[in-house]
């Protein structure tokens, strides 16, 4: 598990030099030695495949690999991981024009945010509620 750890680490260093290519290897790398799918590392993977792919102007495959990521940041309750490439994802939808998925991805992601608080015993007002 320490050398998958280093090679999701070195993968996503590689990620924010702008490395595309090693960045990508190391991912694919990662995903083929993973005994689960579902691992937590495999969901980093696809999000730096994500990445790498819409760098790539490969927007079909970067998002087949954000979706993955989701699921799989959604099943672990890795809130940090889904925040992240949600705001990835509805940022390239808007920029394709697809305002009203972008809006709804982040609606989406807000409601998720107030129930994972929630579920952690954080109380959480609206506006409404305080200004009345």
């Amino acid at each position: 598990m320490i050398l998958l750890e280093n090679l999701i680490l070195e993968a996503e260093v590689q990620l924010s030099l702008r490395e595309w290519g090693q960045a990508r290897n190391k991912a694919r790398l990662l995903l083929q030695r993973l005994p689960d799918p579902k691992h937590v590392y495999a969901g980093r993977a696809h999000r730096i495949l994500g990445f790498v792919d819409f760098q790539k102007h490969k927007p079909k495959r970067g998002l087949q690999h954000f979706e993955k990521a989701l699921v799989i940041f959604d099943q672990h309750d890795l809130f940090d991981l889904y925040r992240d490439v949600t705001l990835h994802l509805s940022h390239h939808l808007a920029e394709q024009g697809q305002y009203e998925e972008a809006f709804q991805r982040l609606i989406d992601l807000d409601d998720k945010l107030v129930k994972s608080l929630i579920r952690r015993g954080v109380v959480v007002f609206s506006k409404k509620f305080i200004a009345e």
